[in-house]
């Protein structure tokens, strides 16, 4: 058996994140407060990244090139720039993705971004319903970003989508029923447990 190359290791190199409780923002200027203080903790990354990954938005508003606005932002100009399909396997996907990348050698660094602004979108307008901003796009002046991932065809069945059942948000409501069923709960049972089991979060 040959010996690994080490420099083709994937290694996790840094991270960032971005909290905003005051400002409107978007889901861009997030994504790229985020990608600046990775790259505060790892100065060197942002020469190598060859690859800049967004992860769709589901419950704010998203443009139709988010990763080259990003890319923008932070200055990249030599990275190719893509968007995931929505769903909330798109950052373990991606990630694995770009680890079997590195390793055939087919990448030397990679950026993953992803960002919601509900409460800026909410914020900004008193009427907003963060269920209707999924699959929404924005206009912006770049051309589209190409579209990378699983398909989410057939993840949905037709029952359920007579039922109504097309969001997590929609069907996870359906489980806590059960589950309080199951331990023999009432509904307003069920919301003080869940209360008391979240609250140390």
């Amino acid at each position: 058996m040959s010996e690994r190359d080490a420099s083709r290791i994937p290694v996790l190199a840094s991270v960032g994140q971005s909290i905003e409780r005051s400002e409107i923002v978007t889901s861009t200027d997030l994504a790229a407060r985020a990608a600046r203080e990775a790259f505060d903790r790892a100065p060197r990354l942002a020469d190598r990244v060859d690859l800049l990954t967004a992860i769709a938005v589901s419950f704010s508003p998203i443009l139709t090139a988010p990763a080259t606005a990003v890319a923008k932002q932070l200055g990249l100009r030599n990275t190719r720039c893509e968007v995931t399909t929505p769903g909330g396997h798109s950052p373990q996907w991606a990630v694995t993705r770009a680890a079997a990348a590195i390793a055939a050698g087919e990448l030397t660094a990679t950026l993953i971004v992803g960002a919601e602004s509900t409460r800026s979108m909410r914020a900004g307008d008193s009427d907003a319903d963060f269920l209707s901003a999924l699959g929404r796009k924005e206009e912006n002046e770049a051309t589209p970003d190409p579209e990378v991932g699983v398909s989410t065809r057939g993840m949905v069945s037709e029952a359920e989508r007579a039922g109504g059942l097309r969001r997590a948000a929609e069907v996870y409501p359906l489980f806590e029923n059960a589950l309080a069923y199951a331990a023999g709960r009432s509904p307003a049972e069920q919301r003080a447990h869940l209360g008391r089991v979240l609250a140390p979060f």
